[in-house]
């Protein structure tokens, strides 16, 4: 299978009908990639997120002394294309910082095309082929979408086959982050296609594994959804144990909103608008100089 790379992005990717997205709107095949090269792609590609919400996040760590030795530690779940990876390495390399990145992605599909943006943007990550989800298994269903698209989740739903898919590893949430110990002050990306809640009952028997810094990918539909023995919904768990903003998508330079109760994780996700699919970020409540330092970041203005 040959790789694409878009002109807009500089990123690659698999050709269609795999996949139809902003990454592959304008596309040639790049079969050499000089050094003058990489560097263009890659300062076109961190200006453009030196302004972002994710920029305000990993600054916000740094001044509130989360980043222990100058180093961020980062689980980047659902790799997809490696754009949190190499953005979150940049960033840190633009705050004096080293980047640690664990990235972890399910469908194998898109292995060829990661180690690709990896290695032409220059971004050092571990790399691994298995999904996160509540339970260690060697066999899992990753189920692919009817439209071709190659978003795929560990979860049927509406909008996959449950006639297509392929079998792949899976790894706890609780798991990774006990690896050398007890591992807390992260940041941690989940992209899981509806699989987030799973992921995260994993940590429901070692609450410390709660305090790190959480970037989700949020649906209404989910949150309505019962998430604990005790019958709370995800909701509520989420702002029961967490400050809750709506950054509506990680890479935007536009402020986020606060999510001070439950309801608002049920309707419009208090953006103002029908917002279906949206990224939120999650500040664990003991940490409040986190917070402090992240709204005071939280306006367009800052560079």
């Amino acid at each position: 299978m040959k790789l694409l790379v878009s002109k807009w992005s500089g990123f690659y990717s698999v050709p269609d009908p795999y996949i139809r997205d902003r990454f592959v709107s304008q596309t040639h095949e790049l079969l050499e990639t000089s050094f003058d090269l990489r560097q263009k792609l890659s300062s076109k590609f961190l200006k453009s997120v030196e302004r972002s919400q994710l920029a305000r996040i990993v600054r916000a760590m740094k001044d509130s002394h989360l980043i222990e030795d100058e180093v961020l530690n980062v689980i980047d779940g659902g790799v997809f294309m490696g754009v949190f990876s190499i953005a979150t390495n940049g960033i840190a390399q633009m705050l004096s910082l080293s980047a640690m990145i664990e990235a972890y992605e399910m469908s194998a599909m898109l292995k060829e095309s990661i180690l690709a943006n990896f290695s032409l943007h220059q971004c050092p990550v571990c790399l691994e082929m298995c999904g996160i989800g509540e339970h260690d298994s060697e066999s899992a269903n990753l189920y692919f979408r009817d439209d071709g698209l190659i978003g795929a989740s560990a979860i049927p739903s509406a909008n996959v086959s449950s006639t297509t898919f392929a079998e792949s590893s899976m790894k706890s949430l609780s798991s990774i982050l006990k690896k050398g110990g007890i591992r807390t002050s992260n940041l941690i990306k989940l992209d899981l296609e509806g699989h987030e809640p799973n992921a995260f009952k994993s940590l429901l028997s070692t609450p410390e594994l709660l305090r790190n810094i959480f970037i989700i990918e949020y649906s209404a539909w989910q949150g309505k959804r019962d998430f604990s023995s005790s019958q709370k919904s995800w909701a509520e768990f989420l702002c029961d144990n967490f400050y809750v903003f709506n950054l509506q998508n990680w890479i935007s330079s536009k402020p986020s909103i606060q999510v001070s109760h439950a309801d608002g994780l049920l309707d419009d996700l208090e953006t103002g608008s029908k917002v279906w699919n949206t990224d939120i970020l999650l500040i664990p409540r003991q940490m409040e100089a986190m917070l402090d330092s992240y709204v005071s970041l939280n306006c367009p203005e800052i560079p």
